[in-house]
């Protein structure tokens, strides 16, 4: 519901950091919205002094939702260890030009997502170059279209906790 403890804001393209109650957040009591706008654009922030700290085998990710009437053509994510945003990933058209594609510094994940629902982008650190890294800095990324943002993170697939519906108890 608000940015890391530190975090300087910034944005371009006429977007700006927008806070939203509508649609109503994955989680907690506001998202952040991208201004709807043509064209490239992004909010930002950078040097979080309360940081992210990418471990081997974590999972990125992001809760994301296009708007149906608006939708984008492209979303991308880009993630800054403090010394570069050459961790980008993205879904749908190829049309930013931030980063080399194919590489950790513009990865293609498929698709666009759904419109209209909360959807979990979720992006192996390995494919962008953060494993072993810290995160200090994150920008939300649209070609087009509005996209309403909610709860970034990371998860470690080898921690992740699994329950038996047939068992009824957690596995590793």
């Amino acid at each position: 519901d608000t940015l890391p403890a530190g975090a300087e804001a910034g944005s371009d393209g006429g977007d700006s950091w927008n806070w939203v109650t509508s649609p109503s957040p994955q989680s907690g009591s506001l998202a952040h919205q991208s201004a709807g706008v043509p064209g490239p654009h992004q909010h930002y922030f950078a040097n979080a002094t309360a940081t992210l700290e990418i471990g081997t085998g974590d999972v990125l990710y992001v809760w994301a939702y296009l708007d149906t009437i608006n939708p984008p053509s492209e979303v991308m994510v880009q993630w800054n260890d403090g010394t570069s945003w050459d961790h980008r990933a993205y879904w749908g058209a190829n049309y930013l030009g931030y980063g080399q594609d194919g590489t950790p510094g513009r990865y293609h994940m498929g698709p666009l997502p759904a419109t209209g629902e909360w959807v979990q982008l979720k992006v192996p650190a390995s494919l962008v170059g953060l494993e072993g890294k810290t995160v200090n800095g994150m920008a939300f990324t649209t070609y087009g279209g509005r996209v309403t943002w909610d709860t970034p993170g990371r998860v470690n697939q080898a921690q992740t906790v699994t329950v038996s519906a047939t068992a009824g108890r957690a596995s590793r």
